[in-house]
């Protein structure tokens, strides 16, 4: 839900800044009093922010008992280091395959509403209207991933997966429409197009940006023993990074990167379905392993 709140302040920006802002000085203005709000906003979440450090006893005791569950591994394992945790991360081929689908998809959808507005102004479109389009692809994702995870938080895991598989897929389908409108050479306003293509990027912004709250969970239990804070934080770097370089390959060429990008990304995420007995040894060797850690700490502080 914290994901799609911040989804959603950026939706609101997308199409109240240009309502706005109609000058340089009202820019000059819009940013001095953006800066001030987001000054406050600092100390106020830093003191919101829960504090209290880990209990290093804790993990001890988990270490020592051999029939410790794999929550409470994923609570005891907050006192292993951040290369650790990286180094475990990376070591795991599923986590990989993992983080390049969610990461591109992630990274496709923050794409979408900053490269559209010179396809649909080429198409005749008003300015507003393109503002509208990018709007609606963020607030699509922003209902979608809040509906969803509330539809599936008691749904079995086999479907969440399936409804994680369909999402990956349609978001290509939806680019490959996209693709083919454009190359089309349309011209002029067409209320029938306009609803069509706004429908498209709707469709854009629910499969590449509403799966993030479904998707995440499936991602971080690739590898259990890394609690999912950091897990979860490489994968939303990782989107950043990747929307950041889709951003610059993409300018100029309407939405073929955007759709050869999610076609990878849905190549990637039959890592969605390979669950299954080699994850949990994968698992309970990596816990031996911190078990082994943790013990060997305890005999150093002695």
């Amino acid at each position: 839900m914290v994901v799609q709140l911040t989804f959603a302040g950026w939706g609101v920006g997308s199409i109240l800044v240009p309502a706005i802002v109609k000058s340089v000085s009202l820019l000059s203005s819009f940013c001095f009093w953006q800066a001030v709000v987001l000054s406050a906003a600092l100390p106020i979440y830093l003191m919101a922010y829960p504090s209290g450090g880990f209990d290093k006893s804790i993990a001890l005791d988990v270490a020592k008992d051999e029939t410790s569950t794999t929550d409470e591994w994923s609570s005891a394992v907050h006192s292993q280091s951040i290369t650790a945790s990286l180094r475990d991360l990376f070591c795991s081929p599923r986590y990989m395959m993992l983080l390049l689908a969610t990461g591109l998809l992630q990274g496709v959808g923050f794409t979408a509403p900053a490269v559209q507005e010179p396809v649909f102004l080429a198409q005749g479109y008003t300015e507003f209207a393109c503002d509208f389009m990018a709007f609606a692809c963020i607030i699509a994702g922003v209902l979608f991933g809040l509906f969803m995870g509330r539809c599936l938080a008691q749904r079995d895991e086999n479907f969440v997966r399936r409804v994680v598989l369909w999402l990956f897929w349609l978001a290509p389908a939806s680019f490959l429409a996209l693709v083919y409108i454009s190359h089309q050479g349309y011209t002029g306003y067409s209320n029938g197009l306009y609803y069509l293509e706004l429908a498209l990027m709707s469709l854009v912004g629910f499969t590449s940006l509403g799966f993030i709250g479904i998707a995440l969970p499936l991602v971080c239990e690739a590898v259990p023993t890394v609690p999912e804070s950091r897990s979860g934080g490489v994968v939303q770097v990782t989107a950043l990074l990747l929307g950041g370089v889709l951003t610059e390959l993409s300018t100029g060429k309407q939405f073929i990167v955007l759709l050869f990008a999610s076609t990878a990304a849905a190549v990637l995420s039959i890592a969605f379905c390979t669950k299954g007995e080699s994850e949990f040894s994968e698992s309970s060797d990596e816990s031996s392993e911190c078990s082994s850690v943790l013990l060997e700490l305890e005999g150093k502080d002695e």
